[in-house]
């Protein structure tokens, strides 16, 4: 490699950033160059991912770093710690362990219902401490919005209605993280039943 020399003034290159948001463009205040994926060539990277290194299932962390390893992905930057304290915080819970099952009966509950490849394809953006509750989930099943409930109900131990209140602030929270377009590829999964249990995404004033 040729060292760099006085007279040598070309800039370092910046990282290219990507950053989904709900109204579908990027966000300006970023300084730094931005660039989109759409759900379309994640997809189809992760397809090649499998032909080439012979798997057969590459999560989309890992078809990011293979596919778009100087990329920052500014719609994933919320880490494990930051994820609790923020589903702590709305569902108003005094523990970390409550807040931990919160989490996992509502996202165990929703990779069981959802068919195993939108189950992984929602949980690439997550923290890897959470993402294997829908990775890991029997997916594929099929029933009722009740049963969702009862399901996240018996998981936690606790009452239906404080269920669906947890479930509801895990999902608001998990919208915020993942792109829009894997949010509205799980919503179009669901029958209209289960619209309740997404009625609090993008409304944080409630959870004040």
């Amino acid at each position: 490699m040729k060292p760099q020399t006085a007279t040598d003034h070309t800039p370092p290159q910046p990282i290219p950033v990507i950053r989904f948001t709900h109204s579908g463009h990027p966000s300006h205040a970023v300084s730094t160059p931005l660039r989109t994926y759409s759900p379309q060539e994640r997809t189809s990277a992760r397809h090649s991912g499998c032909k080439n290194f012979d798997q057969p299932s590459l999560p989309d962390s890992a078809i990011r770093f293979l596919y778009f390893p100087d990329v920052l992905w500014l719609g994933e930057n919320m880490d494990y710690s930051q994820f609790i304290g923020q589903t702590q915080h709305r569902l108003k819970l005094d523990t970390q362990g409550k807040t931990v099952r919160a989490i996992r009966a509502t996202l165990t509950t929703l990779g069981e219902r959802l068919q195993e490849g939108e189950a992984k394809d929602l949980a690439g953006p997550l923290p890897m401490e959470i993402d294997w509750y829908l990775e890991r989930a029997e997916s594929g099943q099929r029933f009722h919005f009740d049963e969702f409930v009862d399901r996240v109900a018996e998981r936690e131990g606790i009452e239906r209605q404080d269920a669906l209140f947890h479930a509801k602030g895990v999902l608001s929270l998990v919208a915020e993280v993942v792109p829009e377009g894997e949010y509205q590829q799980v919503r179009q999964q669901l029958p209209d039943e289960y619209d309740p249990l997404f009625e609090l995404v993008g409304n944080e004033e409630a959870f004040d």
